[in-house]
């Protein structure tokens, strides 16, 4: 008999006593083996999944997704590291599936490439039927029955120019809401995108009923996509080695935060959050290999400013038993960020560097021994964006003399805010080079590309101006206007072309009607992890304005 089987028949004997001597050996499994709980008996401990005291699999070189309980199974959806090569990692990306484990007594299945057209950070939303339960990523939709058989539809079937937004499953029909996509944007241009909704039936079977149709909020909006990943844990209690607690975790708590009364849920999750993160005396659970060149164990000043800059936001959820850890990570974290240490080397250094645009000034570059693909090279704008927040969030001396010097900088590369959109990088990052000392020896560059940052990265520079200009030691010694700076990024929010959450720098701010249903219509959606904290400040700015 295997482990599982063990487990589950050990379960059935205790459970079925009747008397307290069974609840109280099911208390004592309980307090031998839980970590952090995800549900019921299965948890996380040590970058591992537990369910009971069994051992079901390593977390390390995965990124656990989703898991759903069905039927007494429990279907696990993860990622493949090793196989699903990062943007931030190599030129060439290369993407690999949901790989799929079933667990249950007696039975264990492994099915891999499932979602293979859909986004990797897709909030996957589920329904349960009576034999066979679906769950829909931002592309795909599969209907998994106990056995581990399913049947499978792609939106892109029927149109490439939406994301699925939420889902009902309801009189025998599954309803697909679906919201446009964000496109690329042009250089220095807003996005002139009309944002609407279309709507899907489908049979049980995935035989296409009806649409795409045009739909309105009345017909659709079911209410259940607020509903995240892994019991709505989205990532948690695993340490950063994928990346995915500054680029995942950092999303939903950020989200968390804009709410102004959470339920019991969401304040359960904050605070065990927090108590995972606070559980570590170092920092060594922030390295990771999911950017690296050849996935060597890494520090990147990147993470360390956007982990920095969540627990600055989670200071006040802190109770007596955190306090210890968090100072000692504090002080740790704002060594590395001020490059004041000797105990840890972050892939990112400040030196000076040669930018083509505006000459020689001081800045983050890869470190020229680093297993970063573009070593030796100057960071990505948005990299010194969420540096410099950290920095502000230390508003120290040294680091506000630092983030000031950087901000000048960034505001000549961001075309001095007089364009609702700009490029993702500068220097090198735009012409490109030919060096074999570089571990991507070729690179063309990006100065011909037509396209603007991604609006994630944009916004981040956005805030980074923000804050800066909302600081009044800071805001009276930089080189620009920051009363300008305000007004032409006030209006760049306004009209779509950066997220809307950035309106919280701005204390009297008004919009019409129309600016408002704009905003809703291209930001009030959960299809991907980075639209949490937007859709909650849109809720938000709804009821308010109501």
């Amino acid at each position: 008999m295997n482990n599982f089987c063990f487990y589950f028949l050990f379960l059935v004997l205790i459970t079925s006593c009747g008397g307290g001597e069974g609840k109280n050996q099911s208390d004592q499994i309980q307090s031998n083996y839980a970590g952090y709980i995800l549900s019921n008996d299965l948890y996380i401990k040590d970058n591992s999944l537990y369910l009971g005291p069994n051992f079901i699999m390593t977390l390390n070189n995965k990124i656990l997704v989703d898991i759903i309980e069905f039927q007494g199974s429990h279907f696990i959806f993860w990622y493949n590291s090793e196989e699903n090569v990062a943007s931030g990692q190599k030129l060439q990306t290369e993407y690999v599936g949901l790989e799929l484990s079933i667990v249950s007594e007696g039975f264990n299945l492994t099915t891999k490439n499932l979602f293979i057209t859909s986004s990797f950070e897709s909030i996957f939303k589920q329904e349960e039927l009576s034999d066979s339960f679906i769950m829909c990523s931002n592309q795909e939709c599969y209907r998994f029955f106990g056995n581990g058989n399913f049947i499978n539809l792609k939106v892109t079937e029927f149109t490439n120019l939406y994301d699925i937004n939420s889902i009902d499953f309801s009189e025998n029909k599954l309803f697909l809401e679906l919201v446009r996509k964000y496109p690329a944007q042009n250089l220095h241009q807003e996005d002139g995108t009309i944002y609407d909704r279309k709507g899907l039936v489908f049979s049980k079977e995935f035989v296409l009923i009806e649409g795409p149709k045009d739909i309105s909020d009345s017909e659709f909006n079911f209410g259940n996509s607020t509903s995240i990943n892994n019991f709505n844990y989205l990532y948690a209690f695993q340490d950063n080695s994928e990346g995915r607690i500054v680029w995942g975790q950092k999303y939903l708590l950020d989200a968390l935060l804009l709410k102004e009364n959470l339920n019991d849920l969401e304040t359960k999750i904050l605070n065990e959050s927090l108590d995972f993160y606070m559980s570590f005396s170092d920092i060594n659970f922030l390295f990771s290999k999911r950017y690296s060149f050849n996935r060597q164990s890494q520090i990147f000043l990147l993470h360390i400013s956007r982990y920095y800059n969540l627990l600055t936001n989670l200071k006040n959820f802190l109770n007596d038993e955190h306090l210890e850890n968090f100072n000692l990570q504090i002080s740790l974290l704002e060594k590395l960020l001020l490059f004041d240490t000797n105990d840890h080397q972050s892939v990112e250094i400040l030196r000076n560097f040669d930018f083509f645009e505006i000459g020689i000034r001081r800045y983050l570059v890869f470190r020229e021994d680093s297993d970063f693909w573009a070593n030796s090279v100057n960071v990505p704008i948005n990299y010194s964006s969420d540096y410099i927040i950290a920095l502000l969030n230390i508003n120290s001396n040294a680091s506000n003399d630092l983030a000031k010097s950087l901000l000048d900088t960034n505001f000549i590369l961001l075309d001095r805010f007089e364009f609702p959109s700009w490029r993702y990088w500068s220097g090198a990052g735009l012409t490109g080079w030919n060096d074999v000392n570089i571990n991507t020896p070729i690179f063309t560059g990006e100065l011909n590309s037509p396209y603007a940052a991604d609006i994630i990265y944009r916004s981040t520079d956005a805030e980074s101006f923000l804050k800066a200009c909302n600081n009044p030691q800071v805001a009276n010694q930089l080189s620009f206007d920051c009363q300008i700076v305000n007004e032409n990024l006030l209006r760049f929010i306004s009209s779509g072309s950066l997220e809307p959450h950035l309106l919280e720098y701005f204390e009297n701010y008004e919009l019409t009607e129309n600016i408002i249903l704009n905003i809703k219509n291209k930001f009030q959606r959960n299809v991907y992890i980075s639209d949490l904290k937007n859709s909650n400040f849109v809720e938000k700015l709804l009821r308010n304005e109501n």
